[in-house]
């Protein structure tokens, strides 16, 4: 993941692409094994690695990306849309189109297009590549809120911090380079101040609505909602 988000990341790319092209030649396998990939002499692949922040895989698989969908589905597939749609009680044209990347919302800002931002444990000041472009967009918000469970870099410009719990101190799921869904129990509870990150976005969709589509008493209610939605694709959830 680190090799794609440099300023320049060409070379570094396409030096992983020859070295995939070679060990093709030569039947050996780059990175982990999978199913698909059954023997060091069956084919060559680029395998998942572990990704740059915490369960970046789980999320992107559940609709973290701009142009996605839960279950790794497409937001601009009709018939994605409708399943989804369908699995949220919602009509089709209210679910959005493709939003915007990560260096897309940061030229965005710049542009003067976007004035608000809301951050969920994301550090764009330490993870981002043009260090003074990001700094720079984020003096240009109007009004930036993050949700975080320690004051980072980023968290010191915003104008509203809402304290959330650690992985420890909530439950829910992470998905491994295996594509395995593993499930974490509470260890402990949360510190004074601070509550659970699905608390806060139910408690915001309450005030921007629509409120009744957030109405989710647990983390499994939550997770079986996933599941509905990555139903017939190629990451279901299984249990």
């Amino acid at each position: 993941m680190g090799s794609s988000e440099g300023a320049v990341a060409g070379p570094d790319l396409e030096l992983e692409l020859a070295f995939v092209r070679v060990t093709f030649e030569t039947g050996a396998v780059l990175g982990l094994f999978r199913p698909e990939f059954p023997s060091p002499t069956a084919s060559a692949a680029i395998a998942p690695m572990i990704t740059g922040q915490g369960n970046g895989q789980g999320g992107r698989e559940q609709g973290q990306k701009c142009d996605q969908l839960p279950g790794a589905r497409d937001i601009e597939n009709p018939e994605h849309r409708r399943h989804v749609a369908e699995v949220w009680g919602v009509p089709e044209p209210s679910i959005p189109r493709k939003g915007l990347s990560y260096v897309d919302i940061l030229e965005a800002i710049h542009a003067g297009r976007i004035k608000g931002l809301l951050l969920l444990c994301s550090n764009p000041l330490v993870s981002a590549p043009d260090q003074n472009f990001t700094r720079e967009a984020f003096e240009r918000l109007e009004f930036c809120a993050v949700i975080d469970f320690f004051l980072s870099e980023t968290a010191r410009h915003a104008d509203l911090v809402l304290p959330c719990a650690l992985m420890e101190e909530d439950e829910g799921t992470t998905t491994s380079v295996q594509g395995r869904v593993i499930l974490h129990h509470k260890a402990v509870e949360p510190p004074p101040g601070t509550r659970e990150e699905w608390r806060i976005s139910c408690d915001l969709a309450e005030t921007v609505g629509p409120w009744e589509k957030f109405r989710f008493s647990a983390t499994h209610e939550i997770f079986y909602q996933l599941l509905a939605s990555s139903l017939s694709v190629d990451l279901p959830i299984t249990t």
